[in-house]
C-alpha cells in the first residue's frame, strides 16, 4: 500500500533507515547501505512536501531524485555542511548521519 499522509511517508522512512542501520551493522561496505538510506531519506522528503502541500513526482525517475526532491523541499544542499542543521532534519525522522552523508556522497561521486 502507497503512503498516503506525511505520517505515512516518515513511516516508512523510519523502517527503511532501520533497515540501514542493522545492514550497516553487519556489512558496513554493503551498497544495500546506501540504498536503503537513500530510500529512507526519500520517504522523508517526501513527507515534508506533502505536509508543506507542495507536489511530488509520484513516479519515474525525477520521484527517486535526491536533489531535486532537496530542493522542493526549499533545502540548500549546503544545508548539509551544517552539522547542527542536518543533525535536527536526520533526528527528527531517525535517519543516522552517516547515512545521509554517505547517500549524498554517493550521488555526487
Amino acid at each position: 500500500m502507497s503512503p498516503n499522509t506525511p505520517q505515512d511517508w516518515l513511516n516508512l522512512a523510519r523502517e527503511r533507515a532501520a533497515d540501514a542501520d542493522a545492514i550497516y551493522k553487519q556489512r558496513p561496505d554493503s551498497i544495500a547501505v546506501v540504498y536503503m538510506a537513500g530510500y529512507a531519506i526519500e520517504c522523508s522528503l517526501k513527507a515534508l512536501l506533502q505536509k508543506q502541500g507542495i507536489p511530488f513526482p509520484q513516479s519515474g525517475r525525477e520521484g527517486h531524485n535526491l536533489k531535486g526532491l532537496w530542493q522542493s523541499c526549499r533545502l540548500s544542499l549546503s544545508d548539509l555542511k551544517d552539522q547542527k542543521g542536518c543533525k535536527t532534519f536526520l533526528s527528527k525522522i531517525g535517519i543516522p548521519i552517516y547515512a545521509m552523508k554517505l547517500v549524498f556522497k554517493w550521488h555526487q561521486d
